[in-house]
């Protein structure tokens, strides 16, 4: 008799969890934006010694306050004589919001050892994105005078942005997609 009384309790049970399952799944996942550096080429080092690079990435977005992050992160840093083996490194992602704007500072800094010596600044690539539609609107641009926008790359991804730092120190290749 008992079990009879709580079987619809169960029951009910049973298809709400169905039906919260399905309306789960069948939310809209909101697309994955990325930054990935797509390559990363010294022309000249900095220091006579060779140079020890990470990325200072700085994101502003329209919707929350901004957000610091390095990469690598510290107390990591890319030597330059082994810049050839860092390809396809994903630098910032994260998925974006219903009309929400972001622009990325994206640096290139030089590790030296503190307190006497502080890191040096080799250039800056700003990118300003939001989207509209199911388009992703892009604008590059250079923070630094010494950071230069380089000409449509060859033998790249059309995607690609390249800029060359730091008085011609270092070049890299730069992607934004979803």
């Amino acid at each position: 008799m008992k079990l009879k009384r709580y079987s619809h309790h169960v029951r009910r049970l049973v298809v709400f969890f169905i039906f919260s399952t399905l309306s789960f799944s069948s939310w809209a996942v909101a697309p994955v934006v990325a930054l990935k550096l797509n390559f990363i080429e010294k022309i000249k080092n900095l220091e006579n010694m060779g140079d020890e690079l990470y990325f200072h990435i700085t994101e502003y977005s329209s919707l929350s306050t901004p957000v610091h992050t390095l990469v690598p992160e510290y107390p990591i840093n890319w030597v330059s004589a082994y810049l050839a083996e860092v390809k396809n490194v994903t630098l910032w992602q994260r998925a974006l919001k219903e009309g929400e704007a972001v622009e990325l500072a994206i640096s290139l800094t030089e590790r030296d050892a503190p307190p006497w010596n502080l890191d040096d600044l080799v250039g800056t690539v700003k990118v300003k994105f939001r989207r509209d539609g199911k388009q992703l609107i892009q604008e590059w641009s250079s923070l630094t005078p010494y950071t230069v926008l380089q000409p449509k790359p060859v033998k790249h991804p059309s995607n690609e942005k390249q800029f060359v730092l730091g008085e011609g120190s270092y070049q890299l290749g730069l992607i934004l997609s979803e």
